[in-house]
């Protein structure tokens, strides 16, 4: 896919280069925070949110699911929706839209996986392994070129295709079973090395994620109709009544809560203080800044939540005071691997050495930090107290212990169940839901966000088409 202005760097160094720069440009401006913050824009965000009622891009509503599903249940086999057919997605999802869009006084929770993020180009799952494999491949660096060779030994079988990669997921478990248990994977290496290999892939895991890149032109197109739909939602509700809560690293659920929020300044120059009362990230967060700590309370009254489940590729963790740093325009997680100690990567409290916030895709996840417990719990009472949830590009895997307790948790703490509509590509995901939620209690809608935002845009050229003429 064609992106305006690729900023991918393929050097790593040249990469944390950029994030420490970033970082170092927020250290420079305290004053950010009486105004606004004075930091290069995430290449990748797009230029022109404001239009996102006027972009004139359609995609092709019958190619998003390719498949089609002949052998459907009958009426008594099975009660809920069925959305299986390229002749009834958009109908289905037309109706959604709609049901949707209806003032509502209560809350709405939207869970946003890994198939949202891919929907602006994001790679998922096997692609995600594919890239880094060919990066290592290429590279000349010492430590990469060693986590090259151990892979490689721990998995001599093909790999450089997208059918014959291994998960990343099953990758990282592997090498914390082995760390966990004690047991050595390879002859003639130590657990220490394995530890050291364990530490290089979650590394290239986080800056394989290219929030420095440039939208491309569908996938801004896509984005202005991603926050155009976000905000409509966000006005049939009450005042902090809707929650973006998300799996993903990334900073797309980012930009579009500081954008659908109405917090101003924009792109690289968000208003920091307008920014800690409109979103409400689950904890009171530190903007980086070289002269003094500057803390940033959670708001009384929010206009949206953004909980990010597992982390995110624009937090620092100091591992003595628990302070995160968050940085509003910017990826700065890469800023930690850079060996020399910095005031970019250390903390105000010691000069203690920051890390990455991020709960690695293993099936041994561990999620102690006291502001990831508070997002967990915020994302526990949202749920609870939402009469939709509004469930995209997640696949609900059984592995996934933690979310599916979560879900598991609200559902079975309510006096009335939330409707619940699970938006995917196709049917891959429909067994996981329907062996967790009763049949009739969800609607499993297939096509993915790029037909839900493609139909979104339809109906509401329509709507304005159909407006009056002011006299």
């Amino acid at each position: 896919m064609c992106r305006l202005f690729a900023a991918t760097p393929s050097d790593v160094t040249h990469q944390r280069q950029r994030a420490e720069h970033s970082y170092a440009q927020a250290h420079q401006n305290p004053a950010a925070t009486d105004c606004s913050t004075d930091i290069p824009s995430l290449h990748r965000f797009p230029q022109n949110i404001e239009q996102s009622f006027a972009i004139g891009m359609l995609y092709s509503a019958g190619t998003q699911n390719s498949q089609c599903y002949e052998n459907r249940p009958g009426p008594q086999e099975n009660k809920r929706t069925q959305c299986y057919s390229p002749t009834n997605e958009e109908p289905q999802m037309d109706k959604l839209l709609h049901d949707l869009a209806r003032s509502n006084r209560k809350p709405i929770a939207i869970l946003l996986g890994a198939g949202a993020s891919a929907t602006f180009g994001y790679p998922v799952t096997r692609q995600l392994m594919l890239n880094i494999f060919r990066r290592l491949q290429s590279s000349k660096n010492g430590d990469r070129k060693a986590l090259y060779d151990f892979l490689c030994e721990l998995l001599p079988g093909e790999r450089l295709s997208k059918e014959r990669m291994p998960l990343v997921t099953g990758v990282l478990s592997l090498l914390d079973h082995a760390l966990s248990t004690g047991q050595s994977l390879l002859p003639k290496r130590t657990m220490e090395q394995t530890r050291h290999v364990r530490q290089l892939l979650e590394q290239e895991l986080v800056e394989s994620i290219p929030d420095w890149e440039d939208f491309g032109p569908e996938e801004e197109s896509s984005f202005d109709n991603y926050c155009g739909w976000l905000s409509r939602l966000l006005e049939t509700r009450p005042t902090g009544g809707m929650a973006l809560i998300t799996t993903n690293y990334d900073m797309i659920a980012d930009l579009a809560a500081l954008t659908v929020a109405g917090v101003k300044g924009g792109y690289g120059n968000w208003n920091i203080k307008d920014m800690g009362k409109l979103v409400d990230f689950g904890f009171r967060w530190v903007l980086p800044d070289r002269n003094k700590e500057i803390q940033v309370q959670r708001p009384v009254r929010p206009r949206i939540s953004l909980l990010k489940l597992h982390g995110s590729t624009n937090w620092l963790r100091c591992p003595l005071c628990e302070n995160i740093y968050v940085h509003p325009n910017a990826p700065i997680a890469s800023v930690a691997f850079v060996r020399k100690t910095t005031p970019a990567n250390t903390c105000h409290c010691s000069a203690t050495r920051l890390e990455p916030q991020i709960v690695s895709p293993s099936f041994v996840r561990q999620m102690r930090d006291p502001n990831l417990i508070a997002v967990w719990k915020d994302a526990l009472d949202f749920l609870r107290k939402s009469d939709h949830w509004v469930m995209i590009g997640y696949g609900f895997p059984d592995e996934d212990v933690a979310v599916r307790a979560l879900f598991a948790r609200a559902f079975s703490s309510r006096d009335e169940q939330p409707h619940i509509s699970v938006v995917q590509l196709d049917k891959a995901a429909e067994v996981n839901y329907e062996s967790f939620f009763k049949n009739e209690s969800f609607t499993y809608l297939t096509g993915g966000l790029n037909l839900l935002l493609s139909r979104w845009e339809k109906i509401n050229a329509l709507r304005r088409r159909r407006r009056p003429r002011a006299r």
